[in-house]
């Protein structure tokens, strides 16, 4: 299944690319999760013991970890609220996180605010301008689909862990010789990202912490002298992926291309190649789990 939204640096369309290089693991953590389109197109591993396999999913940003807390706890109120919102101007300056309508909402409210206002924007980027077009893709109609879709993420949204932590916190608590990381971290020299205007990221000190993981990690960037000169691939495995990162245009040049070098690439900390790969269930076959699970109560 895909990502519920759109999001800034979001992998919706690398995400098969990344999941083929997934080594199996009985620990997923995504500590940067965003839309989290990798969690939800890979799928949850088949297990005859629930206790022998745990996702954990966690941002620093707030509005992100409290709408898939709400989408998980209260689908059918996210559903109520943007069934009744209109789809126009001043609905969506509302909707905005820093308009005093949203930060005044309870957390059901903001979490149906927060979609909406991705779902209205240009680019699906948050707070941006609104999105209209007389051609191409009815946004009107794709709340309206997006609506019909929110009860499947919540049914897989029910057997995770959610935290509000930084990636340091996740690392500690669930770091183990089983556990995989998929570490998605603001791109360097990249300041479109949210969450830094309030915080400012530590390459130096992020590099250090996921070198001493104890388990496995696939790392999300683009390919260049910082990758190269700090992940030597005698020790670890870089892997291009077939896409150009639009968080990158307008940054690098002047053009709005994007610069030689700045392809997008995974690293990881062991070779695909020796080890077994993750097959996790398609989202279709969970579901089928799921409302079996249902059926028993």
């Amino acid at each position: 299944m895909k990502a519920l939204f759109g999001y800034i640096g979001g992998k919706t369309r690398i995400s098969p690319q990344i999941i083929n290089n997934m080594i199996d693991h009985e620990i997923y953590v995504e500590p940067f999760f965003g839309s989290g389109a990798v969690f939800f197109k890979k799928g949850y591993k088949k297990v005859t013991n629930s206790d022998n396999y745990r996702e954990v999913i966690g941002d620093l940003d707030y509005n992100v970890v409290n709408f898939f807390e709400q989408l998980r706890q209260n689908p059918d109120k996210i559903i109520e609220y943007l069934e009744s919102y209109e789809y126009s101007e001043k609905m969506h300056q509302k909707s905005k996180t820093i308009n005093e309508y949203y930060q005044n909402a309870n957390n059901i409210q903001k979490a149906s605010l927060f979609i909406f206002n991705l779902l209205s924007s240009f680019g699906s980027d948050l707070n941006r301008g609104f999105a209209y077009c007389k051609k191409g893709r009815n946004n009107v109609q794709t709340i309206k689909h997006k609506i019909e879709e929110i009860n499947q993420y919540k049914d897989r949204l029910r057997d995770c862990y959610i935290f509000h932590k930084d990636y340091k916190t996740l690392i500690e608590r669930f770091d183990t010789s089983k556990t995989l990381f998929y570490l998605d971290p603001p791109y360097k020299n990249i300041s479109k990202y949210n969450i830094q205007k309030e915080n400012e990221f530590d390459y130096t000190e992020f590099i250090e912490k996921i070198k001493n993981i104890k388990g496995y990690f696939i790392l999300s960037h683009y390919k260049d002298e910082y990758i190269l000169e700090n992940f030597k691939e005698d020790k670890y495995t870089i892997i291009d992926i077939n896409h150009k990162p639009s968080i990158a245009k307008g940054e690098l040049n002047k053009d709005r291309y994007i610069k030689e070098g700045s392809n997008e690439c995974i690293v990881l900390n062991y070779n695909p190649k020796d080890v077994n790969l993750w097959t996790g269930e398609e989202y279709k076959n969970l579901k089928k789990t799921l409302d079996k699970r249902k059926n028993l109560f």
